[in-house]
């Protein structure tokens, strides 16, 4: 009998240390898809992930993460809550969710989880870069600015946090700046369609057709 169970043990922990080794396959095979922008292969990697462990956080994260790539923010907020639910320390889920509040109209929330998040991790790129946005929306454009700068040194090719800083500086009457930042981006990130439309509304509103024009060509 306990040879027996001896032997029952040990398959348990081989058939657990198994399971563990699958699902972390699968999310790799996900991580990879979803680099190639092959988002059907990468939900089927994920899926056969939540098979094992319905639980599986980085899983749930990721398949969020391409359901909002993919236009679905109702399903997208839907798994970056159960990530975070499953795992309050998970950062980029906290910072997906009060981003998605943000787009909601309901900066109280948002501002809720990012507080707490950096009392967390103070340098956290991605929430210092909503708590930047929500200082834009309450009209406290300096304060934004200074915390999206400090964003941009950690993170010198976050597309979101380049077109944001330009918009600040724009309000800002620094038009200059604001183009300067753009071009600088471009050059680093030249296949950034977003960045590439910033820059020709500023430059629309400068008046400067000839610009425009060849920013047209480019993002045709």
């Amino acid at each position: 009998i306990r040879a027996l169970c001896l032997i029952m043990v040990g398959l348990c922990v081989a058939s657990c240390g198994s399971s563990q080794e699958r699902k972390v396959r699968y999310l790799e095979k996900a991580k990879a898809y979803y680099e190639s922008e092959n988002y059907d292969k990468a939900r089927v990697e994920l899926r056969n992930a939540l098979q094992i462990d319905p639980k599986y956080a980085e899983a749930r994260y990721l398949a969020a993460k391409i359901a909002e790539n993919s236009g679905e923010l109702r399903v997208a907020f839907i798994g970056y809550q159960a990530a975070f639910d499953e795992d309050p320390n998970n950062s980029s889920a906290r910072a997906a969710l009060a981003r998605l509040y943000v787009l909601a109209g309901t900066p109280d929330k948002s501002k809720e989880l990012v507080d707490e998040g950096l009392k967390l991790e103070p340098q956290n790129a991605d929430l210092m870069l909503i708590r930047a946005a929500l200082l834009n929306q309450e009209k406290k454009i300096d304060e934004a600015i200074t915390v999206a700068e400090a964003v941009q040194k950690i993170n010198p090719n976050d597309e979101m946090c380049i077109a944001l800083l330009a918009s600040l500086y724009k309000q800002n009457n620094q038009i200059g700046k604001a183009i300067d930042i753009l071009s600088d981006g471009i050059k680093r990130l030249p296949k950034s369609y977003d960045l590439l439309v910033v820059l020709a509304d500023i430059q629309i509103s400068q008046n400067n057709l000839d610009e425009v024009k060849q920013l047209i060509d480019k993002i045709i």
